[in-house]
């Protein structure tokens, strides 16, 4: 018997609207800020193929364009995106496209970013994109993503609530077992909290001593997974 999903809200025509108002500033969103410089930390800048999977707003792409030597590919589902990217960015290629359905043209990347993607994939086609995106990587290539937990999801789609159009829930052992299965070795793990105020300060004493306060859950998961 096939699982219920989640009624699947992610079209063009969605993403048109939504990432031209996901431009997102570290004091209004700092998770998010804090998120993208953590994978800018992550990424090598010498002489690295990149394919960015659902860049949306381009912030990760913004911090990114200063290293030459950094060659990158972006795919999303919104066109007008795509098409703000490519004047943004001359020297990289971008392309609108569906990650359920890569483009046979991808292949031989050192990194594939995968940023707030992988909750909008239903369950049913998860493997089709892990696997995929395996296939396309060069030997040890890695697979650098972020998802959101704790978010509540299940209450808000009781509520006929969900803005920003999810159809999982993730946790951590969740995610391992996907991975895992789809051909990848998790090789480091990074949680990031939702602190709307004194995030910085809040974000280092969660960073020392996270293991003893339990009473505060992560809001984010970025994860770098290695081809196996």
């Amino acid at each position: 018997m096939r699982a219920i999903e989640i009624n699947n809200l992610n079209t063009s025509e969605f993403w048109d609207k939504l990432n031209k108002r996901n431009l997102f500033h570290k004091i209004d969103n700092p998770i998010a800020d804090h998120r993208t410089n953590t994978v800018i930390s992550l990424v090598s800048k010498g002489n690295n193929r990149i394919l960015n999977l659902g860049f949306g707003s381009a912030s990760l792409e913004e911090k990114l364009y200063e290293y030459e030597n950094v060659d990158l590919v972006g795919l999303d589902i919104s066109g007008k995106s795509v098409n703000i990217a490519k004047r943004r960015f001359k020297r990289w290629n971008f392309m609108k496209g569906d990650v359920v359905n890569l483009p046979k043209s991808l292949n031989n990347f050192d990194d594939v970013i995968m940023l707030e993607v992988l909750e909008h994939i239903q369950p049913s086609k998860t493997f089709i994109v892990l696997k995929s995106i395996n296939k396309l990587l060069k030997e040890k290539g890695r697979l650098i993503l972020s998802v959101p937990i704790n978010e509540g999801l299940q209450d808000m789609i009781k509520r006929g609530e969900n803005p920003n159009a999810h159809v999982r829930l993730y946790t951590h052992n969740i995610l391992k077992a996907e991975l895992n299965t789809s051909g990848f070795k998790i090789i480091k793990t990074i949680d990031l909290y939702a602190f709307r105020k004194n995030y910085n300060i809040k974000t280092l004493v969660m960073h020392i001593f996270g293991s003893i306060i339990k009473t505060i859950q992560p809001n984010n998961i970025i994860c770098v997974a290695r081809k196996i």
